[in-house]
């Protein structure tokens, strides 16, 4: 999910000689402490995080570094310095409206137990607040997102919600793995059972019946993000620190 921000990341700062460096979270914020400790020690020039939610002493060590800051995927609150990103709420939101609007009542929800994933959450659930005679269910994961937790996830909820007809995955990965369940099950999507993913992984268009997801502007995150350091790193003032990207819906097959 984030190899294009990665991307992007790296093409942009390459052009004015800049090396990144790369840190693995987890979504643990102690594993984060760790890792901003770490970088600020070897003296970085700049720091990109992915979300807003930090602890105390990260926001801490990152307002006393002094260097520019840009946080990523996610474009809630006011931020440490600079955002870019798109509102993961109103992604959940729009997912929930759109399959409202298809004539489906009874929804679930699938996704990690982590800040962007609750986000898109409380979205899907207002969608469900503002129509009429909606259900949604959900299921938070302690897992990491693929195909395996997407095929448990689905067995779990049939098992206890029969009546479900639509399934909003955090992430195309699970969508994907639920999908093949359904293949396996004879389950017929969407006649049956709506199903939806998150970020437009290229499998969810290769997949039969093709996944309708919710497209994010990744790559340009990641460059959107390289070039705003430059620019600080340079001198260059800027119009505006934050820089909403937005989303799209892509209805293909499945939903």
């Amino acid at each position: 999910v984030f190899s294009g921000t990665l991307r992007g990341l790296s093409d942009r700062l390459a052009l004015d000689g800049y090396q990144l460096l790369l840190g693995s979270t987890g979504y643990s914020q102690h594993v984060e402490e760790q890792l901003v400790t770490a970088f600020l020690g070897r003296r970085v020039d700049a720091l990109v995080l992915t979300g807003v939610s930090r602890s105390p002493k990260t926001r801490r060590m990152l307002k006393d570094a002094g260097i520019p800051v840009v946080e990523t995927w996610e474009m809630a609150g006011r931020g440490l310095d600079a955002l870019v990103g798109f509102s993961n709420r109103d992604a959940g939101k729009a997912m929930g409206e759109y399959l409202i609007s298809r004539g489906h009542r009874v929804l679930a929800y699938v996704g990690g137990q982590e800040p962007r994933s609750e986000a898109r959450l409380q979205g899907f659930e207002q969608a469900a607040q503002r129509a009429q005679h909606v259900k949604v269910q959900a299921l938070m994961l302690n897992q990491s997102a693929s195909y395996a937790a997407g095929r448990q996830a689905l067995v779990e909820l049939l098992a206890s919600h029969p009546r479900l007809d639509a399934l909003f995955f955090s992430n195309d990965a699970l969508a994907v793995g639920a999908l093949m369940e359904c293949q396996r099950r004879g389950i017929r999507v969407p006649h049956d059972l709506a199903i939806a993913g998150f970020a437009n992984l290229d499998i969810a268009e290769e997949m039969v019946p093709a996944l309708t997801t919710v497209q994010v502007e990744a790559t340009a995150m990641g460059t959107c993000a390289a070039d705003l350091i430059v620019k600080r790193l340079s001198g260059v003032p800027l119009p505006s620190n934050r820089i909403d990207l937005g989303f799209s819906i892509v209805v293909r097959d499945s939903a």
